[in-house]
């Protein structure tokens, strides 16, 4: 028998185990591909809820008048209307009005979220507080903020 015939099916065999190789490592950076999507998504909706928790606590700076009324329920009332003129509210219907944009806008973003908005009027200047809880299907998440009126 000679050398020759010992080594035949040996190159076939090297680029089997090649290719199983390579095989592995294309799974192994698709599996990196499809996280770094989900960690980008997580920070892009994070982003979002904090620009949307920097307006909510805008439009209570200028409704101070009706800070009171930023625990009760949202409604729409047309006060701040991008499609039509906006009609003239008091500061009760501007308040519901603000938390109705809220929260529809937050559930767009995260449909499982639940926010709480709280206020002390015994420091001066009086303070905000707003926290918002949500899960993005691996984990819970949660954007706390505070704010001065």
């Amino acid at each position: 028998m000679s050398a020759d015939d010992r080594q035949t099916g040996v190159g076939m065999l090297e680029v089997l185990v090649a290719l199983f190789v390579f095989g592995i490592g294309l799974l192994g950076a698709t599996a990196l591909a499809v996280q770094a999507y989900r960690l980008e998504n997580r920070a892009l909706v994070r982003a979002r809820i904090g620009m949307l928790g920097a307006d909510l606590a805008g439009r209570v700076r200028s409704n101070v008048a009706g800070l009171s009324d930023y625990g009760g329920l949202p409604a729409e009332h047309g006060c701040s209307s991008g499609v039509a003129p906006a009609r003239i509210c008091t500061s009760a219907e501007l308040a519901a009005d603000d938390l109705w944009y809220f929260h529809t806008t937050l559930r767009s973003l995260a449909p499982t979220a639940t926010a709480s908005l709280s206020f002390d009027e015994t420091r001066m200047p009086p303070t905000g507080s707003l926290s918002v809880e949500w899960s993005d299907g691996d984990a819970g998440q949660r954007y706390q903020m505070g704010f001065t009126l």
